[in-house]
């Protein structure tokens, strides 16, 4: 299992290797679907597994798969109402609900305690190796002179969504390394925050240290700590503005022009990026404007607003990737190409909200908050260092991703769910095993 796994997770963030190595860019399909084939068959295997057995597993988070079961009746009720064709429900269900399948199969799996610890070594390590790439992609990039806000992204598809995964890592390490006193988990925590300043991820780096403060808000209490960390907060947001506006100097001069070439220190630039520019489309994503056209395609288009347009149908990676007539419909509708814009939604809210209505949004919503509260009351109840490491990580990602589908298509970008789902297993692996060792504990038979 643990070999299986390594593979796994070696095959997710490597999948886009060929990126350097030119002959196998002829198998790109091949290569970067071995994960998806991987996880699949793991699937298969679990559940046929536990069909010849006829083992009844005692899930912890059974309430999570309640919730997704509720989801999974939208999302076929959707399709079928819809009449959506089979190869939009396929990519849909691939690019939103697989990694939720791999979540319970892990779930049902045997994985021991010391395996766990193991696993999440191996994948540290694989973090600094995609640190190592992004130094020889920077020494590259800067020789030829084609350095900006996307070249410094591992073997990942985009540097922002290696800076997302880089958030989960740098929270967990920086736990055990500040909480913990652990030294080597700090080496760990600083390695991964250069990352993820080089990746230009602003989501993420503006997030980290407000998340780690809040979910630590007891142990920085003390003057001390709070002098220490809100000095440190500030070197890490001015290191990023400056190396920000450095990577991409030949990008956002449109920016440059109206606030400074170091416009990430300007207030006046922030108040615009998350007021002004989210209604005006030659100045942002106007995800403010994707909400009224996705609410009047719901009242025309989907068979009822409450289940929406069906899976893949509607600003999904899906719809964009088979273009259905109601993602046509919609397609560049502020003429963003004729602004030299990207036409693609950056927001998982609107496909959500799109596809499978406001029944599916809410679920999809609902659902990480209970990840939050879930993992968060673990944290508190629990005396495992492990477990509470892996709890607090659960919570406050979750929090991550929620606030991040306003930002992006979190849900359907396979390797933040994928580090997500991974970290959400060994959670519910260490509590169960905990359980177990009480439920012997207090056993009259003892």
């Amino acid at each position: 299992m643990t070999l299986f796994l390594k593979t796994l997770i070696c095959a997710t963030y490597f999948q886009y290797i060929e990126n350097f190595v030119i002959p196998l860019q002829k198998f790109h399909g091949l290569i970067t679907s071995i994960d998806d084939f991987l996880i699949a068959g793991f699937i298969c295997l679990m559940l046929l597994q536990k069909l010849i057995t006829r083992k009844t597993t005692y899930l912890n988070g059974s309430k999570i798969y309640i919730i997704l079961f509720f989801f999974f009746f939208i999302f076929t009720f959707s399709a079928i109402a819809n009449k959506v064709p089979f190869i939009n429900v396929f990519f849909s269900f691939k690019d939103i609900l697989l990694e939720f399948s791999f979540l319970y199969a892990l779930t049902i799996c045997i994985i021991k305690r010391d395996k766990i610890k193991s696993l999440i070594n191996f994948t540290l390590k694989i973090f600094v190796l995609q640190f190592i790439i992004q130094l020889f992609q920077l020494l590259i990039a800067v020789k030829m002179g084609v350095l900006n806000s996307d070249s410094l992204k591992g073997t990942f598809p985009r540097s922002n969504n290696l800076g997302y995964v880089y958030f989960f890592f740098i929270f967990y390490c920086l736990h055990i390394g500040v909480i913990y006193k652990q030294k080597k988990y700090i080496v760990y925590a600083l390695i991964f925050i250069v990352g993820l300043l080089m990746s230009t991820a602003y989501f993420a780096v503006l997030m980290l240290p407000i998340v780690f403060i809040a979910y630590h808000r007891n142990y920085f209490l003390s003057k001390k700590y709070v002098v220490k960390f809100v000095l440190l907060s500030m070197f890490f947001i001015c290191f990023f503005s400056i190396t920000a506006t450095s990577i991409s100097r030949r990008e956002n001069r449109l920016e440059r022009l109206r606030y400074g070439d170091f416009y990430l220190f300007n207030p006046r630039y922030w108040v615009n990026f998350v007021s002004h520019s989210e209604f005006d489309v030659s100045q942002g994503s106007a995800r403010m404007l994707w909400f009224s056209v996705t609410y009047n395609q719901l009242e025309s288009k989907a068979f009822h607003p409450l289940i929406g347009m069906g899976p893949g149908m509607y600003t999904s990676f899906a719809a964009y990737r088979l273009m259905p007539s109601t993602n046509k419909a919609i397609y560049d509708i502020f003429h963003q190409r004729e602004l030299g814009l990207d036409v693609f939604v950056d927001s998982q809210i609107i496909p959500l909200w799109g596809e499978f209505g406001y029944i599916g949004l809410f679920l999809i919503i609902f659902l990480f908050f209970y990840f939050i509260f879930r993992y968060l009351k673990i944290y508190y109840k629990t005396s495992d260092l492990q477990l509470k490491a892996l709890s607090i990580t659960s919570s406050a990602g979750a929090f991550f991703i929620l606030i991040g589908m306003y930002i992006n298509h979190f849900l359907e970008t396979q390797v933040i769910m994928f580090t997500y789902v991974i970290l959400l297993s060994f959670t519910e692996k260490l509590l169960t095993e905990e359980l177990t060792l009480k439920s012997h504990e207090n056993s009259p038979n003892k």
